[in-house]
This record gives C-alpha cells, sequence and structure tokens, in this order.
C-alpha cells in the first residue's frame, strides 16, 4: 500500500509542476504582449493568472492522460526503462502543451484571441507554414528559445520529484492497489476536467471579460474545445471592398449632436413573446393586454423580426447586435473568446453602470459569461436573488418577483445606467403561480396563459418603475428572445416564425407611432445608440431603422439557410445560389416560388445577403471588431 501511496503523491507533484510551468507560459504571453494588456488593474492580471489554473488544469489532465494512466503500472517505477518510457511522456505531452502556447504568445498580436482548432487547416491544408516558417523562427527566436528552457525545466522537475518521494518495492498486489487508485483518481480528474463541480462544465466564455480573456486561458484549452465544433467559411463572393456596397458592419457617428448620457436605457427581453400573441399587432385578440396599452404610448416597428430561433441566440442579438449565421450559436461556438461590440461594453465607456438580470440557476445558457463578455458587469442570477421561495420549480423565478427586483435594483444603480433582463415564464412548461390560479384564461395554446401571466407582471414593473426618480430619463426597449408556438399559417412560415414584436417606450424621448420598417433584433443596439447620439464609429450587424439613409434588412439562418427579409421579400440561399424568393405580402402562405422569375428582385437581395455572410464570416474568423 505504502508503494501505491508513493505513487500517487509522485504523481501529485508532477503534475503541480506542470501546473507551474504553464503558469511561466502565462506569463510569457503576458510578457509578450504587455502592450495590449499594460492598462488592466494588476490586481485583475494577478486575479486571470489565478483563474488561470482552472483552465491550465483541465487542459493538462486531458493531454496528460496516457502519462497518468502508465503511472499508476507499477512497472513504470520499478525498471530503468519503463521508468525512462514514463519520463518521455511526461516531457512529450508538456512540451506540445508549451509550444501551442508559445506559438499563441505571438499569434495573438494578430487575432487577439487564442487560437482554435482551425488553426491546424493553417499548417495542414496548405503550405503555408512552410513557407514562413523559417522567417518565423528567425524573428521569433526568443519564443524558441523560451520553449527550449520549458522542456528543461520539465525534464528536471521530473528527475527532482523523484528525489524527493521515495520508492519502496511493488508487489503484485500493487496493481490491484493502483487498479483502484487508478479509477479514483480517473473521478476526480473528471471533476478537474470540467473545472469543478459548477451547474455547468467550464467553458471559454467562462474566461471572462474581453480584456482579460486570452490571459485566462491556454491554448492547448481551446484547441480542445473547439475541435469538431462547426465554424464559418471564409467566403469572397465580392473582391476587395466592392461587397461593402451592399453592406458593412461599420456604423459611422452622425456628428449632428451631442451625445446624450442623461438617459438610462433597460432592455427587456420576454421568453417566446411571439408577435402573433400581440393584439395591437395583429387584427384579433392577443394576449398581452399591458403591452397592447404601452404600444400606444410608444414607437412600435410593425414588421420586426427575430435573428435567430434560441435563447442563447436571440440575447447576443439583441444586446450585441451580433446573429447566428452557423450551425452553433455564438456563445457555444469556437469564436465566443471573440470580442465584441454590445450596448454594454459601448456605453460603459461613456461611464453608464451596466447589468444584467436573469432570474435562472447562474450559469444557463452561459448568460452569466456572456453578459461579462458583453460588458454588462453586473450579474443577476437566481442566486443573487436569494429567495427560492418564489422559485417556479423549473426554469427559475417567477417573472413577477423577478421583475420588481430588477425594478428595485435599477433604483439603486448610479445613472446613466444599461439595465438589461430576460425573462422566463413563459418557457415551456409555462408555470403560472399558485396564487394566480383561475386569474389568467388558458388560450388557444399551452403558452397563451404564461404570456398572460408575463404581460401582467410587465404591467407590475411599469407600476413599480414609474414612481422612480430614474424613470422619467429612460429608454425602454421590449422585445423576444425568439419566437414560439403558433396558431396562425402565417406565423409558421419563414417570415411569420420570425417575427417579433419590437417597441420602444420613452418618457424621456416621447416617441410615439409606428414604423413598417423591416427591423431586426440586431437592429436594436444600433436604434439606441442613434437615440443617445452616440458619437464614435463601431461594429453592428444591423442598422439603426431611424436611418432613413440605408436599405433595411433582416437576415438569419432558417432550416439551414441564409434567409433575408427586405421589403415585401424574403429570400432563402444556400451559400451559393437562391433556392426560394417570395413576396409574402402578396402570398403570406409563400405559395409561390418566385426564385428565377424576378431575377432583378432576386439578384438585389443574393447581393445583400452575400456581402452580409462575406462580412460576417470574414470578422469572426479574423476576430475583427477594428474600424478600418
Amino acid at each position: 500500500m505504502r508503494f501505491v501511496l508513493n505513487t500517487v503523491w509522485l504523481l501529485l507533484l508532477r503534475l503541480l509542476a506542470g501546473l507551474l510551468l504553464l503558469t511561466v507560459c502565462r506569463f510569457l504571453f503576458l510578457l509578450n504582449n504587455f502592450d495590449f494588456y499594460y492598462k488592466v488593474p494588476r490586481m485583475e492580471v494577478a486575479e486571470s493568472f489565478l483563474y488561470g489554473l482552472r483552465f491550465d488544469l483541465s487542459a493538462m489532465l486531458i493531454c496528460l492522460s496516457p502519462f497518468i494512466v502508465l503511472h499508476f503500472i507499477p512497472v513504470f517505477h520499478q525498471q530503468p526503462k519503463p521508468k525512462k518510457v514514463l519520463q518521455y511522456f511526461y516531457v512529450l505531452l508538456l512540451t506540445l502543451m508549451f509550444f501551442f502556447n508559445l506559438v499563441d504568445t505571438v499569434y495573438f498580436k494578430f487575432t487577439f484571441t487564442r487560437s482554435t482548432a482551425d488553426i491546424f487547416k493553417l499548417v495542414f491544408v496548405s503550405n503555408d507554414m512552410a513557407i514562413v516558417g523559417p522567417s518565423i523562427i528567425i524573428d521569433f527566436w526568443y519564443i524558441i528559445a523560451g520553449w527550449v528552457m520549458l522542456i528543461y525545466l520539465s525534464y528536471k522537475l521530473f528527475l527532482k520529484t523523484e528525489t524527493l518521494i521515495k520508492q519502496t518495492q511493488g508487489e503484485t498486489k500493487h496493481y490491484i492497489y493502483s487498479t483502484v487508485f487508478l479509477l479514483l483518481f480517473g473521478g476526480a480528474a473528471v471533476i478537474g476536467v470540467r473545472g469543478g463541480l459548477q451547474y455547468k462544465p467550464l467553458n471559454m466564455l467562462d474566461a471572462g471579460g474581453q480584456q482579460t480573456s486570452a490571459l485566462r486561458l491556454n491554448t492547448p484549452y481551446t484547441l480542445i474545445n473547439t475541435v469538431g465544433m462547426t465554424g464559418v467559411k471564409s467566403v469572397d463572393y465580392f473582391p476587395g471592398k466592392t461587397g461593402e456596397h451592399f453592406f458593412t458592419a461599420v456604423t459611422q457617428p452622425k456628428e449632428t449632436e451631442p451625445f446624450r448620457n442623461d438617459i438610462n436605457v433597460v432592455v427587456i427581453i420576454v421568453e417566446s413573446l411571439s408577435k402573433e400573441y400581440v393584439g395591437y399587432l395583429n387584427n384579433f385578440k392577443g394576449y398581452t393586454p399591458f403591452l397592447d396599452s404601452l404600444c400606444a404610448e410608444s414607437f412600435v416597428f410593425t414588421n420586426a423580426y427575430a435573428n435567430g430561433k434560441k435563447s442563447i441566440e436571440g440575447v447576443p442579438a439583441v444586446l450585441a447586435s451580433l446573429p447566428t449565421l452557423m450551425h452553433d450559436p455564438f456563445i457555444t461556438s469556437k469564436y465566443n473568446g471573440n470580442q465584441i461590440n454590445s450596448i454594454g461594453s459601448l456605453l460603459q465607456k461613456k461611464g453608464y453602470t451596466t447589468s444584467f438580470y436573469h432570474g435562472a440557476k447562474n450559469g444557463s445558457m452561459a448568460f452569466t459569461a456572456f453578459a461579462e463578455k458583453a460588458g454588462l458587469k453586473n450579474y443577476y442570477g437566481r442566486e443573487e436573488y436569494n429567495n427560492d421561495a418564489d422559485y417556479d420549480g423549473n426554469w427559475g423565478i417567477y417573472d413577477e418577483e423577478f421583475l420588481q427586483y430588477f425594478a428595485n435594483g435599477l433604483t439603486k444603480t448610479p445613472q446613466p445606467f444599461v439595465g438589461a433582463i430576460f425573462t422566463l415564464s413563459s418557457h415551456h412548461p409555462y408555470p403560472i403561480p399558485d396564487k394566480y390560479k383561475g386569474k389568467f384564461p388558458e388560450g388557444d395554446l399551452p403558452i397563451h396563459k404564461s404570456v398572460l401571466y408575463a404581460d401582467y407582471s410587465l404591467k407590475q414593473f411599469f407600476a413599480t418603475a414609474s414612481k422612480a426618480e430614474w424613470f422619467k430619463n429612460t429608454i425602454f426597449v421590449i422585445t423576444a428572445d425568439h419566437t414560439s408556438l403558433a396558431l396562425r399559417p402565417f406565423y409558421q412560415n419563414c417570415v411569420g416564425a420570425m417575427s417579433v414584436p419590437i417597441i420602444i417606450y420613452s418618457p424621456a424621448l416621447k416617441l410615439k407611432g409606428k414604423s413598417n420598417v423591416v427591423t431586426q433584433q440586431t437592429d436594436i443596439m444600433p436604434a439606441l445608440l442613434d437615440l443617445l447620439n452616440y458619437d464614435e464609429p463601431y461594429i453592428a450587424f444591423g442598422k439603426s431603422p431611424f436611418d432613413s439613409t440605408t436599405t433595411h434588412s433582416a437576415v438569419t439562418r432558417y432550416d439551414q439557410l441564409y434567409q433575408i427579409i427586405e421589403g415585401n421579400y424574403v429570400l432563402q440561399f444556400d451559400g451559393n445560389k437562391t433556392i426560394n424568393l417570395h413576396d409574402f405580402k402578396n402570398d403570406s402562405l409563400l405559395a409561390n416560388n418566385l426564385a428565377g422569375k424576378e431575377t432583378e428582385k432576386q439578384q438585389q437581395l443574393e447581393n445583400r445577403l452575400k456581402a452580409f455572410i462575406q462580412d460576417y464570416n470574414h470578422r469572426l474568423i479574423n476576430n475583427m471588431t477594428e474600424i478600418k
């Protein structure tokens, strides 16, 4: 037994030595990219080193798993040649980890993010590395020197640990003990790989804010976690900058009036609030009596669309003007470490206090990490609410109570502020508090009753908020994360199934009216910045619907096809050719496919969609948020 225990202690020492050397890699990364981090507070840098140990441990336990298994086999501690094999495994596997970390020490200057699995395409699919490799070695000789130093240290530390733990002679029974301890250690290693016992396993988004996320991460971790992920491909529909004639994600300031820093921003994302449910937007009875009354005092976009069909897609679209045009939502994609703009990050630079509220368990759909990435620094979830008496038993805190928590929280928040909330009660299984049993009619679909409850909760929120001093200086935006169940045929096709309300209510600006301009979730951030006279250029995949100088479209992926809605038309494109073209105003059931018939309109929409895809893919692949 003593032999096996010594083996375990020896393994722990060697893993600790590996963590130490990976921390050295992080220090070299910081040193070589000091111009990017020198403005980051020292305490935040120190926290990044500490927090980065979670990512280092996770990656190391995966990469060194062959070494760990061999370490529990007694013969590898008893005979000279097997001992050498164990040593070679340790040094070789760490050598690979050091290599990828040090490559990113240089490569980060060009991408501002840690490399992901698609970097292997550069190495194996093309001969680029063979061409530029020699000059890289010459230009960055000190990185090679650092790599050699780390290899040498791993070798010496392996030998040093041998002298710290005195080995006893192994016996046959030790194979049984070793197997038991290997299984026990394997269980502990699983916890280490997933980053702890938290609700969801550790992922790249958990690295947090844009400034320090790459410092917290390590490249072996990002490579492992993006293998097999579907990303986007670089496309060149238009040469040079000619595509910008049809679309560019760059928005320039109007520079007509001074920036308004005296107005607060509140964004309310209501779970599954389809346009079909809002009576004000239809010629039939809806399930939102309060919102209907609010619409009469608001500016309402009657031709508005979601940019996705999932909550995890809707939140980035609304708050960061970032749609999902790939198989994976941005939040769980290999690009989730990219730098992004958002209503939070852009206004935070202007002195705004920023926050995000979601009554689900912290970590749900990775919104905790995304909120920080999006510059919404103060996160309030079920844990912060800290009263499970209001827990719905499924998703989180009931809407009424959590919206009251939101209103009271904003009252305590220094102005100007950006406050965003994502509700949850109108989600399957559509829970209603016991105290309201019988208050809300069932409706024709199971969701209708919970939409009535969500609407009632919004009414109570506005009743509370209207008494606060900040209310009169605020712009409110109300929209949905995505649509849900539909009754009417139009709301079941590719246009109606994406139709959501976008409502802007502002006691500060006294906006009123309706607009039939095609609007999408990604237009919300530009619209708000437009109303505030934001005075700096920024990247957004939407356009302000108040801008009369641009063409307004709604772009998304629908049923594996790219889709653009513009004017009365919807076009679907498979990446190479147009599949469907419909005039949905005159053909609401989309029975007549105009592809190949209305060629001028088809070419116009196809050009705009191609330019959008090209810009979107290019910016995701190259982590580009800069203005050029």
